[in-house]
């Protein structure tokens, strides 16, 4: 496997991992680890195997980011921030850490507000929400989920509701796919969908993609743009929108 396609066929990217909720520190687990499928076990992150399916939110490659004009900024842990070249000066006049969250990291940085004999306050601010001047009550969405990816076209400002329809899917049901649940007793998957504090029903389906893809076309309907797909490929989004 070529580097760079190793680099992005990662187990933190793949469809199938998802984040262990409630773990003291970021973990991921997967049920479809090659050899030993049907079993939940934990992964290393930056580790592959044969089984790796793309979930649609891998980083963008850097070949393809510098070729359309983006600048890399270095960060700690040897990872890097990518910014449009309009944004490279201002940037590059920091120095930025890289601080990682559930399942990306993000570029920060500190800032000294106050320092006497005895205390040194220092505000954090991360990259993402520097750039996009972002008031208190919005957040800062990354389209592709990749936190370093600081590019003004993969930054949008959310309200927490909107950010929140953008995440990826929890650990619920021990599914991969984002609003799709296993009925045990009837041998069915049933899709659904919150939207404004209430759950919507979808049905019920024989096949989990087929519920996964309900998901996709209400979620389009509901959540326009901060839909976060189970298919967000040309196919897939060709299919949810009918």
């Amino acid at each position: 496997m070529a580097g760079r396609e190793r680099e992005y066929r990662r187990c933190e990217y793949c469809a199938y991992s998802t984040p262990l909720n409630g773990a003291k520190r970021p973990t991921i687990i997967c049920a479809n680890k090659e050899g030993t499928e049907g079993q939940w076990w934990q992964v290393r992150p930056g580790a592959v195997c044969g089984n790796f399916a793309d979930n649609g939110h891998t980083p963008p490659a850097l070949e393809e980011a510098l070729a359309e004009g983006a600048k890399l900024i270095p960060l700690t842990q040897g990872k890097v921030a990518i910014v449009d070249a309009a944004d490279y000066e201002r940037v590059s006049k920091y120095k930025w850490y890289a601080k990682k969250g559930w399942r990306t990291y993000y570029a920060v940085r500190g800032k000294l507000i106050d320092k006497n004999s005895k205390n040194v306050l220092v505000k954090k601010t991360t990259m993402h929400r520097w750039l996009m001047k972002a008031p208190l009550n919005k957040l800062v969405d990354h389209r592709d989920h990749n936190g370093l990816n600081n590019r003004r076209g993969n930054l949008r400002l959310a309200t927490p509701e909107e950010n929140a329809r953008n995440r990826r899917v929890k650990l619920t049901s021990g599914l991969e796919y984002k609003g799709v649940f296993h009925h045990k007793k009837r041998e069915v998957f049933e899709a659904a969908i919150w939207h404004k504090g209430k759950r919507i029903y979808l049905g019920r389906f024989k096949r989990k993609t087929d519920a996964a893809r309900a998901y996709d076309k209400k979620a389009i309907e509901l959540y326009g743009e901060f839909a976060c797909l189970n298919f967000p490929d040309k196919a897939g989004l060709a299919a949810a929108r009918g």
